[in-house]
């Protein structure tokens, strides 16, 4: 059982993926790292999430926020949201996280 799941939105996200994979691998942490669409497979990565015996969720994506959003409603557990690009956002949250997810609940974001 993996505590960690690492949900890419695709593969042009596997630079910041495995970089995650690498910081989980240096501390002992049980992870997995897996491509998902939240646009172009919503079906599978629903039951992805639904069926995940892991702990948190770190969603890598582009400039979307679709990703870590989606995960969000279907779980609840944490949701870290890794963004490919750092964009401009007016409304914040409490310590920089965005606008407050599916439920009113909030998503971490860590921008690179």
């Amino acid at each position: 059982m993996a505590s960690v799941s690492i949900v890419m939105g695709s593969e042009s996200d596997r630079e910041l993926g495995e970089s995650a994979r690498a910081i989980l691998v240096e501390f002992g942490v049980e992870h997995e790292l897996e491509v998902y669409s939240a646009h172009r497979s919503p079906d599978v990565l629903r039951e992805y999430i639904i069926s995940s015996k892991s702990s948190i969720f770190i969603a890598i994506a582009g400039l979307s926020a679709a990703l870590p959003g989606f995960i969000a409603a279907h779980t609840v557990k944490p949701v870290i949201g890794g963004l490919r690009r750092r964009r401009q956002r007016q409304e914040r949250g409490p310590a920089g996280h965005r606008d407050p997810g599916p439920r009113g609940l909030w998503i971490a974001e860590q921008a690179r």
